[in-house]
């Protein structure tokens, strides 16, 4: 119901990165506390307090609530890296760890795949393993210098697209199969200059939302605006630059 709202957590600060459960009857959420910034669980109809899921040694960050109960998350601290909060577990189960950034974990809807953000090789690419299994690593971004780092990895409904910030541009790289692995077949660009967290797609697989963090500044205020940005017309754009153009 739009009409009210209800808030839902008191436990803690800075409280982020919510997402549902897959039945949609709770909320797993990051907040900073005692123990840091740690993961807690809220009845979404908030007829019971929050209660703590757990952490570990550095700050948790929810980034996906999986069918099997189980919460993605990636951690910052010294280094960032890839866990798995079990239900009913208290502790983490290590999905990546390396001496190089490892973040924004998502699981295709499919749950074949796993797409994730690496700092291997010393800068931001977009790469994609067999779930669970992590076999037959796969880069997907071009990795070219000129086009900026890559970050915020997002699934199309059906898995066969993969959406993700080339620098300030949005890129839907199409995935096939080969196998038992993947294969990108083109990278085509669906948005310029675009500085934001691509955040969530529509179902209806038309629409694209983004939290906009262009910088934006309210004179008044002297600070930054933040807006949501819904792009549409996105599909007819992308099948305008993939179709090869007319010999003259």
């Amino acid at each position: 119901d739009l009409g009210t709202h209800k808030q839902l957590t008191k436990e803690g600060s800075r409280r982020h990165n919510p997402a549902w459960s897959p039945d949609g009857s709770r909320i797993v959420f990051s907040a900073a506390g005692s123990h840091g910034v740690d993961l807690f669980v809220v009845d979404a109809a908030g007829k019971e307090p929050a209660a703590r899921l757990g952490g570990s040694d550095v700050d948790d960050y929810a980034v996906q609530w999986l069918p099997d109960s189980s919460v993605l998350v990636h951690t910052q601290g010294a280094r960032s890296d890839i866990l798995l909060f079990r239900g009913g577990d208290s502790t983490a189960t290590a999905v990546l760890e390396a001496d190089w950034v490892e973040r924004d974990p998502r699981v295709s809807p499919d749950g074949r795949w796993l797409a994730y953000i690496s700092g291997e090789g010393g800068r931001s690419d977009l790469y994609v393993r067999r779930w669970p299994g992590l076999q037959n690593k796969v880069k997907v971004s071009a990795g070219d210098e000129q086009v900026g780092q890559n970050s915020f990895a997002l699934w199309s409904n059906d898995s066969r697209t993969l959406y993700y910030h080339q620098g300030q541009q949005i890129v839907a790289a199409a995935v096939s199969d080969a196998r038992d692995s993947i294969r990108i077949t083109s990278r085509p660009v669906v948005r310029d200059t675009l500085r934001g967290i691509l955040a969530d797609i529509h179902p209806d697989g038309r629409r694209l939302l983004v939290l906009d963090q262009s910088g934006t500044r309210d004179t008044t205020a002297a600070r930054a605006v933040r807006r949501l940005v819904v792009i549409t017309n996105w599909a007819s754009a992308l099948k305008q630059r993939m179709t090869p153009a007319t010999p003259r």
